[in-house]
């Protein structure tokens, strides 16, 4: 019985069983804290929507009209004047076909299942909508970082915060489409990361009927195929088939439009001839000055978004992340063939989210940096909303 009892104990002391033991535990305490992981963008919308409050609580109430909140027991907000006000009538009667259709549908989507009534209904749709496309934004980017080992250390709360502290034309927080176009964005991402290439190119064309820069996107996931064939000077037929199913949604768009009369830059007609008339001096290339206004002008705010974006297009290339680069580069290079009337550039800009990534990825390792890039954002953001919900800045 004795040389029992000293052989369990000598099992027992072994460091063979010990390391054993201390590696299933590690083990353990790694997967847990992953799947804790997993679900950490949760905190990060909370931590977004918390600051969005006492922000609007303490600085917009009061001072800005077109400022309400839907729900009377929910305390969030949402912004209904400017454009807004086009979408309100697009959402009660779809009658300007050369704009996207896919946005008013989608709140109209909204009010039936969740059976909403008035007052406020417009709104509560909005914001509904954009609540469900923050959530998907923020856990998309979560996702979309971890699972490319080319942004290891890039950390996915910072890149929400930068995107919803974007500190231009910010409109994340209004009844706009730009939430809601993010969100099928980059979901198309992450279908093209898991090399769903036929799905991506779908998103992409839901994309550009929600704005029509979802156009660059679906024109961006072909150029990469594209460029992959040239690289490699083979064709593969059948990637750049399925990357076509975007430009082929596009297409139909276009073509429906030409059927009932209309074009989709129709919808900018009035604003083009605004631009020609009281901006672009007479004689002068209208597209030259529109580029020399976005790169060189005293617009301090539009230059900067419009550098920001060549910036990540050199980032995304280095990174060897080519769809990215194509999106931001195919987006530019339209100032080339397409009039912009460029005062509204910084709304643009906003939805590109490998911006914010590059951002992230710059100051993975200084957080100095990185708490005055979001303190400084956070300012300038707040700053600039209630200025221009107050109607005291505005696209010129």
């Amino acid at each position: 019985m004795y040389d029992d009892r000293q052989r369990i104990a000598e099992l027992w002391r072994r460091p063979t069983y010990t390391s054993h033991m201390n590696s299933q535990l590690r083990t353990s305490a790694s997967a847990a804290f992953r799947r804790l992981r997993d679900f950490d963008w949760i905190l990060t919308v909370l931590a977004v929507y918390v600051l969005h409050h006492l922000f609007v609580s303490y600085f917009i109430i009061g001072h800005v009209v077109d400022i309400v909140r839907p729900f009377a027991g929910i305390p969030a907000y949402v912004y209904n004047g400017w454009d807004a006000v086009l979408y309100r009538n697009l959402y009660n009667n779809y009658d300007r076909y050369n704009w996207p259709p896919l946005y008013p549908f989608a709140l109209r989507l909204v009010k039936v299942v969740f059976g909403l009534r008035e007052p406020n209904v417009f709104e509560k749709s909005a914001l509904l909508l954009n609540f469900f496309s923050h959530l998907v934004i923020v856990g998309g980017i979560a996702r979309y970082v971890r699972q490319d080992s080319r942004l290891t250390g890039v950390a996915p709360w910072f890149v929400a915060f930068a995107l919803f502290l974007y500190p231009f034309h910010n409109v994340f927080f209004a009844a706009y489409s730009e939430s809601f176009y993010l969100a099928l964005t980059i979901i198309a991402f992450l279908f093209h990361q898991k090399e769903k290439i036929g799905f991506a190119g779908l998103f992409a064309g839901a994309a550009s009927l929600v704005r029509m820069m979802g156009s660059f996107l679906a024109l961006a996931f072909v150029a990469e195929q594209a460029f992959y064939c040239i690289r490699d000077r083979k064709i593969y037929s059948r990637k750049l088939l399925l990357a076509s199913t975007g430009l082929f949604i596009v297409l139909a768009w276009h073509i429906s439009l030409k059927v009932l009369g209309t074009t989709a830059i129709a919808s900018n007609t009035d604003w083009i001839a605004d631009l020609l008339t009281n901006h672009v001096p007479r004689g002068a290339n209208a597209r030259l000055w529109v580029f020399q206004y976005l790169a060189f002008s005293p617009r301090i705010l539009e230059v900067i978004a419009f550098w920001i974006s060549v910036a990540a297009i050199v980032y995304c290339a280095l990174k060897k992340r080519y769809a990215e680069m194509f999106y931001i580069a195919v987006f530019n290079l339209s100032l080339v063939f397409y009039l912009y009337r460029p005062f509204g550039w910084t709304r643009y800009v906003s939805v590109l989210f490998p911006i914010y990534i590059m951002v992230a990825d710059w100051v993975r390792n200084k957080p100095r940096l990185a708490a005055a890039i979001l303190l400084a954002s956070a300012g300038t953001c707040y700053y600039v909303q209630r200025t221009l919900f107050q109607g005291q800045m505005g696209e010129p």
